[in-house]
């Protein structure tokens, strides 16, 4: 119901701003899906900045849980504002995307005012964290202070029981209440602390999951780097690349940037990057336990 009413009014709206019934139906699917595909070369470049507004917002509402959205359609809005995680959600794109405005303003106002200035921050920002990969503008050329803070994004990703990538805020929150608790553990030994989101207490084995999660995540990262690195790509290249597949995102930056694409990667490294995809959408258990010899004992 909640994917049904977002394509539909979402159709309406790039209908409505000027696009044809093609292009809205195309950038409907790819932006509830936060999957990116556009019918243009530029992306969404050409397209107006109603348009381009209209598809942040919709990026930004496919990046929330579906749980959360379907609470604010029955009218219980306040449970979708009150929940941990979309509040965590949207701090982290709304400090990003002003770090972003500020720094560029720094430079200087472009000639369109700060209208494009604050447009390309946001959805430069919004992109990236749910992972669906349009492109407005070269952030390549960002300043290098920008372009991690969009790789960090990149890594976080939307929330949980959305439609985006990445390695999820939920996981993000977890993985910090735990690091927290050892910290605690160390000055009161004998002390029980239960780990919470919200006011709901977390499984232990789901504390133990995210753990894990992030060690194969990391482990995935760092070593696929290194293949890339021995393949002759750059450094921002190959760890962009790498993080931008586990997080199924597209582009990333140096020469796989917004103004470029993989098709001069090798057949191995492609290979590589296929199984990255597959790996970070499938969210490494599923696939992991395929190869290890306890799954095909009887």
């Amino acid at each position: 119901t909640v994917y049904l009413a977002l394509t539909v009014v979402e159709f309406g709206l790039l209908w409505w701003a000027g696009m044809s019934p093609f292009d809205s139906i195309c950038h409907t699917f790819a932006t509830v899906a936060t999957g990116g595909f556009g019918t243009r070369a530029d992306s969404v470049t050409s397209f107006s900045p109603v348009i381009q507004w209209i598809l942040i917002v919709f990026m930004f509402m496919a990046g929330v849980n579906f749980v959360m959205l379907y609470n604010a359609m029955r009218g219980r809005a306040g449970v979708m504002f009150r929940n941990t995680e979309v509040r965590l959600y949207i701090a982290i794109t709304l400090a990003v995307a002003t770090l972003c405005a500020v720094v560029l303003a720094w430079d200087g106002i472009p000639e369109g005012g700060v209208e494009p200035l604050a447009r390309d921050s946001v959805f430069t920002t919004v992109t990236l964290m749910t992972s669906t990969g349009f492109v407005n503008n070269d952030y390549n050329t960002w300043p290098a202070l920008l372009r991690l803070a969009l790789l960090v994004v990149m890594f976080i990703g939307a929330c949980a029981g959305s439609t985006g990538g990445g390695s999820k805020v939920l996981r993000l929150i977890v993985a910090a209440k735990a690091g927290v608790r050892e910290v605690r553990r160390l000055l009161r030994p004998s002390a029980v602390f239960v780990l919470k989101v919200g006011k709901r207490p977390l499984d232990e084995r789901l504390i133990s999951h995210t753990i894990g999660y992030y060690v194969l995540y990391f482990g995935c990262l760092i070593a696929c780097t290194v293949v890339l690195l021995v393949m002759g790509l750059s450094i921002d290249t190959s760890f962009s690349a790498i993080l931008s597949c586990l997080s199924n995102i597209g582009p990333g930056f140096g020469d796989v940037g917004p103004a470029s694409n993989y098709a001069f990667i090798s057949e191995p490294g492609k290979v590589l990057l296929m199984m990255c995809m597959l790996l970070g959408r499938l969210e490494f258990y599923s696939v992991v336990v395929l190869f290890l010899p306890l799954a095909w004992r009887r």
